[in-house]
């Protein structure tokens, strides 16, 4: 995630911001030594909680510190409003891995190669700054028209 410290904060360019953010998290996220480390922290986390513990909160909750401190700063500068920016940082972080790793971590497909990840990343940053309602629904639905 030192990736995300090289996101060029004074730039306009909000999308390309986040999606070189979900780049970085997806290239971590879906690193094979990740994957590997990630299924043994899950098959001993039960006889060994403090090995989920400390993975939880040396890995899971630095990556979503990360997103959310960038999530923060961007609501801070005006160019994006959230009521709760840890929320939406774990709601991106699944978004952009929760299936291709859930896949990759019971064999079931290999990780995602690097175009793949900033594809992904891509889809993901457009979909989350733009939602998913039209405009005259989002007026409709704040009480604007």
């Amino acid at each position: 995630m030192l990736a995300v410290d090289a996101v060029d904060e004074t730039s306009g360019d909000l999308a390309g911001g986040l999606e070189h953010l979900l780049t970085a998290y997806g290239n971590l996220a879906f690193d094979p030594e990740v994957i590997s480390v990630y299924r043994l922290v899950v098959g001993e986390c039960v006889r060994f909680p403090e090995i989920g513990r400390t993975f939880f909160e040396t890995a899971i909750k630095a990556a979503g510190g990360a997103i959310t401190r960038w999530l923060v700063q961007q609501t801070r500068r005006g160019l994006i409003e959230l009521d709760n920016p840890e929320r939406a940082a774990e709601m991106l972080r699944g978004m952009m891995v929760f299936e291709p790793q859930r896949a990759a971590l019971l064999g079931q497909a290999p990780p995602p190669d690097a175009a793949a990840i900033a594809a992904r990343a891509r889809a993901c940053a457009m979909l989350f700054l733009r939602g998913c309602q039209r405009w005259e629904a989002r007026q409709a639905l704040a009480g604007l028209s």
